[in-house]
């Protein structure tokens, strides 16, 4: 009676161990396929957000340059404008001394 108590029990002890080690194992098989998917998730997530800094970039740099020959443009029109009113101040300050020397 001893022997199928004992029989029993080793064989379930045994199937508990073998049970647990491929459990382990498993396991650990389950863990690397996830470490490899999520660093290739975290790869492809690191080009999206490189392709959207290059994006975003590529606008600044439009929208910086629109600004820079806006800037231009109304720089040009400004020193026209300066010399216009200088030759207007000039002309003025020659009919001024006209008309008090008069």
């Amino acid at each position: 009676m001893q022997e199928i108590v004992f029989s029993v029990i080793g064989s379930s002890a045994c199937t508990m161990i073998l049970t647990w080690l491929l459990y382990f194992r498993k396991h650990a098989a389950n863990a690397n396929g996830l470490e490899k998917s999520n660093d290739k998730t975290e790869i492809e997530n690191q080009k999206e957000l490189t392709k959207e800094w290059r994006e975003t970039a590529t606008q600044w740099k439009d929208l910086a340059d629109q600004y820079q020959k806006e800037l231009i443009a109304l720089s040009g029109d400004l020193t026209s404008q300066v010399k216009d009113l200088n030759q207007r101040l000039v002309k003025a300050n020659k009919r001024i001394a006209e008309l008090e020397n008069a």
